[in-house]
C-alpha cells in the first residue's frame, strides 16, 4: 500500500478542487448525469458526514458484492474494506482538510472475501449553496493490471535472463555432454572440468562484480 497523498494535479493525475460549487455539467439534465454515473466503469459511491453510504453505482456493486439495497445505508468501512480504512482514511483527511485525497494502491476485502486491488479518490460533496454534505468516493479495480503484472514477472524471471545469454546457452548445450562423460566430480579431469563452468556461471551472474583482476579459469 502507497501513501495517500493530496489530490492534485501534479500527484494524483486529476485537477484540484476548488471551494467553490462549480458544475462543468450544468448543461446536462438529472437524468443524463445518473445516466453518466450508472454507465461508467469506474466504481462511485457517495457518502454523508456519518460516512453512511448514500449512493452506490452499478461498477460499486460488482467491485464490493453489496446491490443498492444492501450497500446503502451501511457504514462506508463496512462495504468498501480497505487497509487506509483503519489507518488514515482519505474520506477522513477529505472532510477534514477539504481536500481530495488519492490512494494509488491498495487491497480491499469484497463480500465474498476475495481481495482485489484498487486505487481511491475522494473529494468533498457540496450542494449549490457550497455546503459541505458529505463526499464522493471513487475506487478504480487496478486486478487485471495486477494480474498482468505477475504474468510479466513469471516470463521474465532471472533464470530466463540468465539462460538467453549467449555463453549461457553455450554451457547449457554443452552440459549433456559432460554428464555423459567419463569424467568424474573426484577426477582430477572432471574436477577442473566443473570448476570451470561453475566459475563461467558465476561470472555471468554477476559475482565477479567489484574485482579489478581479470577472470582466469583455472
Amino acid at each position: 500500500m502507497k501513501e495517500i497523498t493530496s489530490g492534485s494535479k501534479e500527484n494524483s493525475g486529476r485537477p484540484a478542487e476548488s471551494s467553490a460549487f462549480s458544475c462543468k455539467i450544468h448543461a446536462l439534465s438529472p437524468e443524463h448525469c445518473c445516466t453518466i454515473l450508472e454507465s461508467i466503469g469506474e466504481a462511485i459511491a457517495t457518502i454523508d458526514l456519518d460516512k453512511t453510504v448514500t449512493y452506490i453505482n452499478p461498477a460499486a456493486e460488482a467491485l464490493t458484492g453489496y446491490p443498492t439495497r444492501e450497500g446503502v445505508g451501511r457504514k462506508c468501512f463496512d462495504v468498501f474494506r480497505t487497509n487506509v480504512c483503519e489507518k488514515r482514511c482519505p474520506l477522513d483527511e477529505t472532510l477534514k482538510s477539504g481536500d481530495p485525497q488519492f490512494v494509488p494502491r491498495t487491497p480491499l476485502i469484497n463480500r465474498s472475501g476475495r481481495t482485489k486491488t484498487i486505487s481511491i479518490y475522494t473529494s468533498l460533496l457540496r450542494t449549490e449553496e457550497n455546503d459541505v454534505v458529505g463526499a464522493v468516493e471513487s475506487f478504480r479495480d487496478l486486478s487485471e493490471l495486477e494480474q498482468l503484472r505477475r504474468q510479466l514477472s513469471r516470463s521474465f524471471t532471472h533464470e530466463d535472463i540468465i539462460g538467453n545469454h549467449p555463453r549461457m546457452k553455450e554451457i547449457l548445450y554443452r552440459l549433456p555432454d559432460i554428464a555423459e562423460s567419463e569424467s568424474r566430480p573426484y577426477s582430477n579431469k572432471g574436477t577442473k572440468t566443473l570448476i570451470d563452468y561453475n566459475l563461467s556461471i558465476f561470472f555471468i551472474l554477476g559475482g565477479w562484480r567489484g574485482c579489478d583482476r581479470p577472470f582466469s579459469a583455472i
